[in-house]
C-alpha cells in the first residue's frame, strides 16, 4: 500500500506542508475579502479579540443598568403585621411605617418617595438630636415591637421619630402635591391612632410634626 506524501520540497528547498497550507487557505477564504491578517492564526486571534471586546462591552452595560436600578427607591413588598405598640415611641414608629406604606400604595400618583429606611434616617440625623442606639429595622420598616421591648429613652426617641414622620410627609408633598400628601397622612393617622391622636398634639412634638 502506497501512502501519498503530505509534503514536498518547496521552491526554496524547504518543505511545504500541504495540509497546513490548505487549512490556512480555507480560513482566509471563509473570512472573505475583508480579512487583512497575515495568517489563519492571526485571523483567529483577531476574531477572539473582537468577541472578548463585545462580551466586555455587554458586561459593562449590564453593570451600569444594575447600578441604575439599585439607585431607585425600593418598593415595600407587603404590609407588616398590625403593630400592638402602646408607648409613644412605638406609636410614632408605627405611624412612620404606615405613612411609607400608604404613600407607596399606588393611590397617589406615579411619583415615588424614598423607602430605604437607612437613607431616611441619615437625613433625619442631620436635623434631630442623636439617639444612643440604632433603631431596629426589618424589611426597611421600624420594628415597633422591638423598639418598645428595648426600652429606648422617650426623651430621645420621640422627637427623633417625629422628625422622621415629617421627613416622610415632606417627601410625599414633593412627589404628589400637598392635597394628596395630606390625604395620605390622615389615612395613616387613622390606622395607627384610631380616634385618639392626642399624642400628636403633645408639647414636645410642637414644631416637629407637619401641620396637617
Amino acid at each position: 500500500m502506497v501512502v501519498a506524501p503530505t509534503s514536498r520540497p518547496g521552491a526554496a528547498g524547504g518543505v511545504v506542508d500541504h495540509r497546513a497550507a490548505g487549512r490556512e487557505r480555507g480560513a482566509r477564504e471563509h473570512l472573505g475579502a475583508r480579512c487583512r491578517c497575515a495568517s489563519a492564526r492571526a485571523c483567529r486571534s483577531s476574531a477572539t479579540g473582537r468577541i472578548r471586546e463585545r462580551v466586555e462591552r455587554a458586561a459593562t452595560l449590564r453593570a451600569r443598568e444594575l447600578s441604575r436600578v439599585r439607585e431607585e427607591p425600593t418598593p415595600i413588598a407587603q404590609m407588616p403585621p398590625a403593630s400592638t405598640a402602646t408607648s409613644r415611641p412605638g406609636l410614632l414608629a408605627s405611624f412612620s411605617n404606615a405613612l411609607l406604606l400608604e404613600y407607596n400604595s399606588g393611590q397617589y400618583g406615579k411619583g415615588k418617595i424614598e423607602t430605604r429606611m437607612a437613607n431616611l434616617l441619615m437625613r433625619v440625623d442631620e436635623q434631630a438630636d442623636p439617639i444612643d442606639r440604632p433603631l431596629p429595622i426589618v424589611d426597611d420598616l421600624i420594628d415597633a415591637t422591638a423598639l418598645e421591648r428595648e426600652s429606648f429613652p422617650e426623651e430621645q426617641a420621640v422627637p427623633y421619630l417625629a422628625t422622621l414622620v415629617r421627613q416622610i410627609y415632606e417627601d410625599a408633598e414633593r412627589a404628589y402635591g400637598k392635597d394628596k400628601a395630606k390625604k395620605g397622612y390622615k389615612v395613616a393617622q387613622q390606622q395607627v391612632f384610631r380616634t385618639d391622636p392626642s399624642l400628636l398634639q403633645s408639647p414636645e412634638l410642637a414644631g416637629k410634626l407637619p401641620k396637617v
